[in-house]
């Protein structure tokens, strides 16, 4: 009787699969390499320009050495010019968007703004806003007057209006920012 053993597992499919890993990573490679070369070509066509750039950025920087730097006369002419720009163009209120934040926490969840006039030079908001109970207004107003951000809180009218079969209470209020 005759045995014959091997200690050695077949390779088998094993075989085609790594063969078919190994071509994958090699055509990654590929094509890597083609990709590194393209963003090389383009590199290499920016450096004219950017050679041009830092010529003229380096001409900046010489004849702003050679220029003596503004007095202190002239500097405090060129703050008062601001100031004054900024005096005219700018107002005392806030943005609008900090106007926005601001009245969020305060509006009630039953009472919706139905719009928004915000004079920001003045410092003043008109707001019309819809409720449909008087007990809701009630609440926004005290919401507004214990604000640290109004200091006068005025309803100007106050009306009933019917929309879709419902009856809303519709107010308008005057706002002013404290300063």
């Amino acid at each position: 009787m005759r045995l014959i053993t091997n200690f050695v597992h077949p390779v088998g499919d094993a075989a085609s699969i790594l063969a078919a890993a190994l071509w994958a990573i090699v055509l990654s490679a590929l094509a890597t390499t083609i990709g590194l070369g393209v963003n090389a070509y383009a590199m290499r066509a920016e450096i004219p320009q950017l050679k041009e750039r830092l010529a003229r950025v380096e001409l900046q920087v010489r004849e702003a050495q050679t220029q003596d730097p503004p007095s202190r006369q002239q500097l405090t002419a060129l703050k008062q010019r601001v100031a004054l720009l900024n005096g005219l163009t700018g107002g005392r209120g806030q943005l609008f968007s900090v106007l926005l934040t601001r009245l969020e926490p305060l509006v009630p969840a039953e009472t919706y703004l139905v719009s928004l006039h915000y004079r920001q030079r003045a410092g003043e908001t008109q707001l019309v806003a819809e409720a449909a109970r008087a007990e809701a207004l009630t609440r926004f107003l005290l919401n507004l007057e214990k604000s640290d951000h109004f200091s006068e809180v005025l309803l100007t009218r106050q009306s009933l209006r019917t929309a879709r079969g419902r009856k809303r209470l519709q107010f308008e209020l005057r706002l002013k920012e404290k300063p």
